[in-house]
């Protein structure tokens, strides 16, 4: 959460003089640099290029069917000092399960790739849930898996194109535009050094109008299997906004996730539609396992298929 780029706008247009004036312009601009001793502007193609080498190349991350982080989250704000514990399970191409564990209490977000649902556990102790909104389920539709929107980008049907430089945290850094299916308008900042995506900002869109955008910094790279995963996440719902932090204890990689895990949970769902009243869910059917029967695979986390609630 195969490659093949997707290509720049041109900058002019006009036919063989527009291309002429274009190519000089880009050996000029070459020239200039090299005079003053720093690198020629990469294009958006080859800085996605280098960025998908260094989190470890294609064809690693393309085998790649479900991923299992597991750590702590630092808080800011209220509640910092806590550090609940989390669970985001991912299986491509976009269902997750996200769970956290917060003052004993367990809360999850279930999205399956067209539906989401809120679960959490009530003052009596009893799991309730919730299905997403409008905005929340279009929030999550325009996911782009544990890989990001720049791996496999033109196979999502993104569009990135090469906005400029900017410092980030002290570094040069390519930010690149990019255009989603949707038509969603998210931004990926790409180290100039590293090639990897140090920051990324998507909108965020609340009930009555634009609310802004989250800001999500990628730091402490390492290696699982073949590929890169940034290990601390801080993210940010605005400029100047105290941080979050996702630290990974754990990654897992193919880690035989329950089916269960991604369907709406037999608990009470809470619907606006019936006042806010619960009402009961019918239980998922257990999905088949590869040797035929019912139930949950072999080496499934957790609290994998039913409730928050149940330990």
């Amino acid at each position: 959460m195969k490659f093949h780029l997707p290509e720049t706008r041109p900058l002019h247009r006009g036919g063989v003089v527009a291309s002429a004036a274009a190519a000089l312009l880009a050996v000029t601009a070459a020239a200039g640099a090299a005079q003053n001793g720093s690198e020629p502007t990469l294009s958006a193609a080859r800085i996605v290029e280098r960025n998908v080498a260094a989190r470890g190349g294609l064809d690693a991350w393309r085998k790649i069917h479900a991923m299992l982080w597991a750590g702590h989250i630092e808080r800011a704000g209220p509640g910092a000092g806590d550090a609940p514990q989390f669970v985001l399970a991912m299986e491509r191409p976009n269902k997750t399960r996200f769970e956290m564990t917060m003052k004993g209490r367990r809360h999850a977000r279930i999205y399956d790739g067209s539906q989401g649902w809120k679960l959490s556990m009530g003052s009596d102790g009893a799991p309730a849930l919730e299905a997403y909104d409008e905005e929340e389920r279009r929030f999550a539709a325009d996911g782009q898996g544990f890989d990001g929107p720049l791996i496999d980008g033109a196979a999502k049907g993104n569009r990135i194109a090469l906005e400029g430089t900017e410092d980030v945290e002290g570094h040069r850094a390519y930010r690149l535009g990019v255009t989603l299916p949707s038509g969603a308008m998210h931004h990926v900042w790409v180290d100039a050094q590293s090639f990897l995506d140090v920051e990324y900002d998507r909108p965020v869109h609340e009930p009555h109008g634009p609310g802004g955008a989250v800001k999500v910094f990628n730091r402490d790279f390492k290696t699982f299997g073949a590929v890169q995963v940034p290990t601390t996440i801080e993210t940010r719902a605005g400029n100047g906004a105290l941080a979050d932090r996702m630290i990974l204890e754990k990654v897992e990689i193919e880690p035989g996730l329950d089916p269960r895990m991604f369907t709406r949970p037999n608990v009470r769902e809470r619907s606006s539609a019936n006042g806010g009243h619960l009402r009961r869910v019918d239980p998922p059917k257990p999905a088949a396992t590869s040797d035929g029967r019912g139930g949950a695979p072999a080496g499934s986390p957790p609290a994998a298929a039913d409730s928050v609630g149940g330990r």
